[in-house]
């Protein structure tokens, strides 16, 4: 295999790296460094040339470096408090979603188009236990001060 065939196999992956999770990000790392090891140094040894070796170890440097940087424990002292906190969060929403599906089938029916139209604005807000804590705040926000205030009719049949 040539460099350029393995450049052309390479590059479309490489364009999508900065999308993957630090594991699959460093596993590709490591296999990258690993087949230019075997297929381009080993294969050619001395007859490679020095950028190529120059290159290879830099590479392997960094990959190492970044192997090493997320061995480290970032788990803060605080960790506890807001996997409790969002705890709490993900129990209240799910209570309130189903509060408003109770009511939807067992209130008046006052109660029942109230419970409705909440709904229909919660799900019009599209707010998941699920999604990321910053969008889940916003649109948890964003319901509260439409349900704070004047809620729109839904049309009577």
């Amino acid at each position: 295999m040539t460099i350029s065939d393995f450049y052309k196999q390479i590059k479309p992956v490489l364009g999508r790296w900065h999308e993957q999770s630090h594991t699959r990000h460093l596993t590709f790392a490591q296999r990258v460094g690993s087949r230019v090891k075997t297929m381009i140094i080993d294969a050619l040894e001395t007859d490679t040339p020095a950028q190529i070796v120059e290159a290879y170890t830099a590479y392997n440097a960094a990959v190492e470096h970044e192997d090493e940087t997320f061995k480290m424990v970032t788990k803060s002292p605080r960790t506890e408090q807001l996997q409790e906190a969002d705890a709490v969060r993900d129990n209240t929403w799910s209570g309130v979603l189903d509060y408003l599906a109770f009511m939807q089938r067992l209130g008046t029916a006052a109660q029942k188009d109230a419970a409705k139209r909440v709904s229909e604005m919660a799900d019009q807000y599209k707010i998941k236990n699920n999604e990321r804590y910053e969008d889940q705040n916003t649109h948890t926000m964003q319901w509260i001060q439409q349900c704070e205030g004047a809620l729109p009719r839904t049309s009577r049949r």
